[in-house]
C-alpha cells in the first residue's frame, strides 16, 4: 500500500513548507505530493484541496484544520490528529491511517478506499453520507458519532465500538462485525447480512433489534 522513500524532501515545520511550497503565503489547493512531513505541525491551517499523494505525515498534527476536498493517495498518515477538523468530500484511497485521531471533525461526505484504519479514533464525529469501501476499521472506536446513511460495505469492523450513534440507513452489507459492540444506537432502516457471522452468532449484541432490513446483497 505504501512504500517510503529516503529520498523524500523533508518538512520539519510549517513556515519552510509555506516558503519553499506554498501559493502567496497560503497552502490551499497545493501538491504536497512524495514529501516526508514526519511529525510537522500544520494545526488550524487552511489546507483545502491539498494533494498528498505518496507523502508521509505520520504523526502529524492536523488539528482543526480545513481540510475539505482533500487527496490523499499512498500516503502514510498513521497516528495523525485530525481533530475538530473539516473534512467534507475529502477522498482517502489506499492510505494508511492506523491509530489516527479524528475526534470531533466534520467527515460529511468522506471517502475512505482500501484504507487501514486500525483503532482510528471517530468519536463525537459528522460523518453522514460517508463512503467507506474494503477497509480495515478493526478496533475503531465511532462512539456518540452521526454515520446516517454513510456507507460500510466490506469494511472489516471486529471489535469495533457504536456506542450512542446514530445508524439509520447505514450499509453495513459485507462488512465482518464480529465482536463489534453497539449500545444504544438508532438503526432505523440500516442493513445487514442475514446470516453469521453478520447476524452476530457468539457476541452479546441484541441483533434482533439492529436488523430491520435484509436484501440479500
Amino acid at each position: 500500500m505504501y512504500e517510503f522513500d529516503n529520498s523524500y524532501e523533508t518538512f520539519s515545520d510549517r513556515a519552510s513548507l509555506i516558503e519553499a511550497r506554498g501559493k502567496e503565503g497560503s497552502l490551499v489547493d497545493t501538491d504536497l505530493s512524495f514529501l516526508n512531513l514526519i511529525d510537522i505541525d500544520l494545526s488550524g491551517l487552511d489546507l483545502s484541496g491539498v494533494l498528498f499523494t505518496g507523502s508521509c505525515l505520520k504523526g502529524a498534527n492536523l488539528e482543526g484544520c480545513n481540510l475539505q476536498s482533500l487527496f490523499v493517495q499512498d500516503a502514510d498518515m498513521d497516528r495523525v490528529n485530525f481533530k475538530d477538523s473539516k473534512l467534507g468530500q475529502a477522498l482517502f484511497q489506499r492510505v494508511s491511517l492506523n491509530g489516527a485521531d479524528f475526534s470531533g471533525a466534520d467527515l460529511e461526505e468522506v471517502n475512505f478506499f482500501i484504507c487501514k484504519l486500525q483503532k482510528a479514533v471517530f468519536t463525537q464525529v459528522d460523518m453522514q453520507n460517508a463512503e467507506i469501501r474494503e477497509s480495515d476499521l478493526s478496533q475503531a472506536q465511532f462512539d456518540s458519532s452521526n454515520l446516517e446513511g454513510a456507507e460500510m460495505r466490506e469494511a472489516e469492523l471486529e471489535g469495533a465500538s457504536f456506542k450512542s450513534c446514530n445508524l439509520r440507513r447505514v450499509d453495513f452489507r459485507k462488512a465482518n462485525l464480529l465482536t463489534a459492540s453497539f449500545e444504544s444506537v438508532a438503526v432505523d432502516g440500516v442493513l445487514f447480512y442475514g446470516k453469521p457471522p453478520w447476524d452476530g452468532d457468539g457476541t452479546k449484541a441484541d441483533w434482533g433489534s439492529i436488523m430491520p432490513t435484509f436484501d440479500g446483497e
